[in-house]
C-alpha cells in the first residue's frame, strides 16, 4: 500500500488494501484455529508436555538437552508422517537408523501397471467372448482398487 500512496496508483493500492485483509483474516483464522480446542486435542495427541518437562528437568549440560530435544522432535515427526501429516521429507533423511519411513505410504506421480492376460482356451466355442470378459474383469477390479480408501497410518 505504501508503494501504491507513493506512486499515486489508486489501483495498486486497492489490490494491496485486498491482500492486506486477505493476509489479515488467514492470519486470524489460524490463530483462532490453534487456539480451539481441536488443536488442542492433536497437540495432546502427539505431545505430552509435562512428560518431556519431567525429563528434561535433571539434565544439566546443554548438548544433552539439545540432543533429547532433537531426537524427541525426531519420534514427533515420524508420528506425524505416519499418520498422514508429513510435511518435509528431509527431517528423518540423513538418519543412520533407517526409521524414516519416507514416501512408503503414497508415491508421487501415476503408477504403471502391466498386465498381461493368456487364453489357454483357443479353439473353444466363444473364445473372443471370454477374452473381452476376462478384460472388461481386470479393467473393473483395477478401476475398483484405485478407487479404494487408503489407510496411511495408524497411532
Amino acid at each position: 500500500m505504501s508503494q501504491a500512496l507513493t506512486d499515486k496508483d489508486f489501483d495498486s493500492f486497492e489490490k494491496s488494501l485486498g491482500q492486506s485483509i486477505y493476509n489479515s483474516v488467514k492470519d486470524s483464522l489460524i490463530k483462532a484455529f490453534i487456539e480451539s480446542e481441536t488443536y488442542k486435542q492433536y497437540i495432546d495427541k502427539y505431545f505430552n508436555f509435562e512428560e518431556f518437562e519431567k525429563e528434561l528437568s535433571g539434565v544439566t549440560d546443554s548438548k544433552k538437552a539439545f540432543e533429547m530435544v532433537q531426537e524427541y522432535l525426531e519420534q514427533l515427526y515420524g508420528k506425524l508422517e505416519s499418520n498422514g501429516m508429513g510435511f518435509d521429507d528431509n527431517i528423518l533423511a540423513n538418519k543412520d537408523d533407517k526409521k524414516y519411513l519416507g514416501n512408503s505410504y503414497y508415491t508421487e506421480g501415476p503408477s504403471q501397471i502391466n498386465i498381461n492376460i493368456t487364453q489357454h482356451f483357443t479353439g473353444v466355442y466363444g473364445e473372443d467372448a471370454m477374452y473381452k470378459i476376462a478384460k472388461e474383469g481386470v479393467k473393473d477390479g483395477l478401476e475398483e482398487v484405485k478407487n479404494q480408501s487408503k489407510v496411511l497410518g495408524v497411532m
